[in-house]
């Protein structure tokens, strides 16, 4: 039986002999503090080690999440400028107004 020490050095030196050209090496050495960490903590490397396709799926859920955001904020920043817009153009009605009372004013003391 391996020693989890003996069973690490294996892994380093399996992504050394792939090397840097190899298709597997890449992803196995970005993977290994995972594995390392599982390793050492007794548990599942499964469990610390994400492979491609549960990677791709979790990157997926990140996606649509930000994009339900997204659509979150938009309509919310949407709806804030109406309200924005609505005050600024009740104000513009209420200044035209008082304006057009002046003048009238104005006019009537002519």
């Amino acid at each position: 039986m391996l020693s989890k020490s003996d069973e690490k050095h294996i892994l380093r030196n399996t992504v050394a002999l792939l090397g840097v050209n190899s298709y597997s090496a890449l992803w196995l050495a970005d993977q290994l503090p995972a594995i390392e960490f599982a390793i050492d903590a007794d548990d599942c490397v499964e469990s610390r080690a994400l492979g491609f396709t549960e990677s791709r799926q979790q990157s997926a859920a990140i996606l649509r999440e930000a994009k339900a955001e997204s659509d979150r904020m938009l309509a919310s920043a949407r709806k804030e400028a109406d309200q924005i817009r609505a005050k600024a153009n009740q104000f513009d009605d209420q200044i035209r107004a008082e304006l057009g009372r002046s003048i009238q004013a104005i006019l009537n003391r002519l």
